[in-house]
Formats: structure tokens, C-alpha cells, sequence
């Protein structure tokens, strides 16, 4: 074996396992891309949702009128010239009765949405459901090439999506029953009325939500930062693909659309349409790195072997040195 050639390890996974596993990712590519229609369908329905569409129920029309004596009361206030002290009390009122406003229309818009917010979940839902399916293919496209791959990303990626679909239901759900509760109930106060929303959005139900929120997020993270830098290093995936993949958690704040757009590219890789062709582990059933290119090797030039032009190559020693001297004066003469 010369120094050029690379050692390729023997396949792992036969020609009949291999066409197996193209045939399942393409069910597993048509998953990801349904995940991406149906999350992108779910928040644009929920963006219909109005959380100041109040349908006119009186905790709402008490609490308008309450504002509008607030508002009353500042004028008032400053034609009798309020002190800077009461002005920064005052502004502290209006902040506080402003967020309890919110918090009461928010939940109060829900009685008259309902079906909005339904819909907008179970779209969700399903979505990440369905992510299941390439998370696990992935996993075990890992686990054929190398077996010592470990299974907790084969449970992370069913854990992660199946735990965060049961959260975005229980919410939505959760949500609703707070709502129709809270829509036929009575309050002397704008305060009153807040306190009672932050009390039925909380209970058993919202705090399962919390706990399979946080289960499925560590679960889809562990997947996305180990899995798929992993998977990098297999052949299963580019470079770039895995650092963007790691990366989604934070990308996922600054730009919302990253991990809808991750999920479309890893969609295209398993159906087949990938640009400059699928990575090399995929067809050959074993782990196959990236290849590299190899340093050119440079022929040598008379200066690294120390010799001469012509082919002379200079003598060394000290009995000869006053020769080489001169022999070289004889030249340039």
C-alpha cells in the first residue's frame, strides 16, 4: 500500500439492507417536509389569533372604563401640577394596570377563538410528530455503519418529538378550559380579574406541559448536537450541514425560520436531491469520510539533493575542498 492510498474498511450493511434503508428514507424525507408544512400552516393560523378580541364580555367593558378613569385622573392630575415622586407612582399604576389589561384580554380572547387555537396546536402537533420519523432514520442509518453508535439518539429522537407534541396539545387544551372558565365568571377589578387568569393557567395541566416541554427540548437538542455532528463524522453528512444543525437552538431565536429550513435540506438529503450528490456513507453501507485532497508532492530541484545543474553533485570532506575551490575558479575564468 503506498503512501497515497487510504485504507477502506470493509461494508457493514449488504446491497439488500442498503436499498432497504433508501427506500425507508423516503418515507423519512416526506415526513420532514410534511413537519415544515404543517408547523409553517399551525403558527400562521395561530397568528390569526386575536388576543384583543374580546367579543365584548363585561370583564372586558369593566376594565375599559376603569382605564378611561385612570386616564381621567392623570389629566386632572396635571392641572394640579403632581409632583415628580407622584408622576413615577402614577406611571408605575398605569404600567401594572396595562399589563394586567393584557393578561386579562389575552385569556379572555380565547372563549371567542377557541377554534383557532385548536386547530393551530393539532397542526403543530402532528408536525412534530412526524419529526420522529427522520430523527430515527437518521439514528439508525448511524447505528448500521457503526455499531457502537450510541441508542440513546435512537430515543432521543422518539422521546424528543412525541413528548413535545404531548405539550403543545395539553397547552392548547389547557388554554381553553382556563378560557371558558374565566369567560363566565365576574370581577369588581381590573387586578382581581388578572389574578384570577395567572390562577387558571396553572394547576397539574400546565405544569405537565412544563415537564414534557422540557424533556422534549432536551431530547430534540441531545439529538441535534450529538446526532448530527456525529453523523458528520460517519459520511453521513456535510460539515456545514451539522454546524447549522448544532447550532438551531440559538438560531432558532434570532431567525425563527432556520430550523424550518434545516428540516427541508435534511428532507431533500433523504429523498435523494442533494447538490453534488448524497455523501459518500450512504451508498457504500460503512463509515466513509469526506474525502480530502492529498498534498501535490513537488519533484526535487537540484538545490534539496545539493548538486549542481549538469548533474555534478558536490563533494564533501575536508581533503577536498581546496579542489572544489579550484575547479570553480577554472569556471568562471
Amino acid at each position: 500500500m503506498t503512501e497515497t492510498e487510504i485504507p477502506i474498511e470493509p461494508p457493514v450493511m449488504s446491497e439488500q439492507q442498503i436499498a432497504d434503508e433508501r427506500r425507508r428514507g423516503r418515507f423519512a424525507g416526506i415526513a420532514a417536509l410534511a413537519t415544515v408544512a404543517l408547523v409553517a400552516a399551525g403558527a400562521y393560523w395561530f397568528s390569526k389569533v386575536d388576543e384583543h378580541a374580546t367579543g365584548g364580555k363585561p370583564v372586558i367593558v369593566a376594565q375599559q372604563a376603569a382605564g378611561k378613569e385612570k386616564q381621567d385622573s392623570r389629566e386632572s392630575g396635571k392641572d394640579a401640577k403632581q409632583s415628580k415622586q407622584e408622576a413615577e407612582q402614577q406611571r408605575q399604576e398605569d404600567q401594572e394596570a396595562e399589563d394586567d389589561r393584557d393578561k386579562v384580554e389575552a385569556l379572555a380572547s380565547i372563549g371567542t377563538q377557541s377554534s383557532k387555537l385548536i386547530g393551530s396546536a393539532l397542526l403543530t402537533a402532528l408536525g412534530i410528530f412526524l419529526l420522529m420519523l427522520p430523527a430515527r432514520h437518521l439514528a439508525v442509518a448511524m447505528e448500521s455503519r457503526r455499531p457502537q453508535t450510541t441508542r440513546l439518539l435512537r430515543y432521543a429522537a422518539v422521546v424528543g418529538p412525541v413528548a413535545l407534541c404531548g405539550a403543545a396539545v395539553m397547552y392548547a387544551f389547557g388554554v381553553k378550559h382556563a378560557a371558558s372558565v374565566f369567560g363566565g365568571e365576574r370581577f369588581t377589578s381590573l387586578a382581581a380579574a388578572a389574578d384570577r387568569a395567572d390562577e387558571l393557567q396553572r394547576g397539574v395541566v400546565f405544569t405537565m406541559v412544563i415537564v414534557l416541554g422540557a424533556i422534549g427540548g432536551i431530547s430534540v437538542v441531545f439529538w441535534l448536537i450529538k446526532g448530527v455532528l456525529d453523523a458528520n463524522k460517519i459520511g453521513l453528512v456535510h460539515r456545514w450541514f451539522a454546524i447549522m444543525g448544532a447550532a438551531l437552538p440559538l438560531l432558532a431565536f434570532i431567525f425563527p425560520v432556520a430550523p424550518l429550513i434545516w428540516l427541508l435540506a435534511l428532507g431533500g438529503l433523504f429523498l435523494g436531491f442533494w447538490p453534488g450528490g448524497l455523501p459518500p456513507a450512504w451508498d457504500a453501507g460503512r463509515v466513509a469520510e469526506f474525502p480530502r485532497r492529498l498534498p501535490v508532492k513537488r519533484e526535487p530541484d537540484d538545490d534539496d539533493i545539493g548538486g549542481e545543474r549538469n548533474g555534478e553533485v558536490d563533494a564533501v570532506g575536508p581533503g577536498i575542498k581546496t579542489d572544489i575551490k579550484r575547479r570553480k575558479r577554472k569556471r568562471r575564468e
